[in-house]
């Protein structure tokens, strides 16, 4: 049931979003707003993940999710480390909500806000 709700989730939210794929094989999906790029989920991530600091050539410049979709997936423990590039200002509630494998997060001096959940 939860793949299911995730996959209607992403081809709800990909009518107006943009995909692009790293070389490690992870799908992130973004929009643009005022020139930069919006995460709002990548798919396939595992292991040390580095967010990209552009996609198609548009600046990162958040990282959200959407209600009840995190960002790497719900409940995802196959991710360990993260790097967050130069670039990125937020960090909006959610996004690394339950990265139950999470040991290392590395954050920009770029980044201007962290908005977290209840």
């Amino acid at each position: 049931m939860r793949g299911l709700l995730a996959v209607l989730m992403v081809a709800a939210m990909s009518v107006h979003s943009e995909e692009f794929t790293d070389e490690a094989g992870i799908t992130w999906y973004y929009n643009v707003e005022d020139g930069g790029a919006v995460i709002f989920l990548a798919a396939n991530a595992s292991g040390a993940v580095s967010v990209p600091s552009e996609l198609n050539g548009t600046p990162v410049r958040k990282i959200m999710a959407y209600p009840h979709q995190q960002v790497f997936g719900w409940g995802n423990s196959t991710v360990t480390s993260l790097t967050i590039p130069s670039g990125v200002t937020h960090i909006l509630p959610y996004s690394f909500n339950r990265l139950q494998g999470l040991v290392s997060l590395t954050l920009p001096e770029t980044l201007m806000r962290i908005v977290t959940g209840k």
